[in-house]
């Protein structure tokens, strides 16, 4: 692991301390994951979260946004949002 790693994982503990729900985590750290390893199975990640169907859905419209928070993909027909 290198420095960007240890920063990927800080920022999720950052949002996970200000309330950003488990959905929303998995699914930023699945994109990210899956942009280092395109074989990365993102929905075998979020089932490992313990995650539902139901919120694996939930989670799937934000991303991770280039200053390391996460930012909605799409909602109502518009894109890239911040939360």
């Amino acid at each position: 692991m290198n420095k960007k790693h240890f920063e990927f994982v800080a920022s999720l503990i950052k949002f996970a301390n200000n309330g950003t729900p488990a959905s929303v985590l998995a699914a930023v750290a699945a994109d990210r994951f899956t942009k280092e390893n395109p074989r990365f199975d993102a929905d075998r990640f979020k089932r490992a979260c313990g995650l539902t169907w139901t919120q694996i859905e939930e989670g799937d419209r934000y991303a991770l946004a280039s200053d390391g928070t996460p930012k909605v993909k799409s909602m109502y027909g518009l894109e890239n949002h911040s939360l």
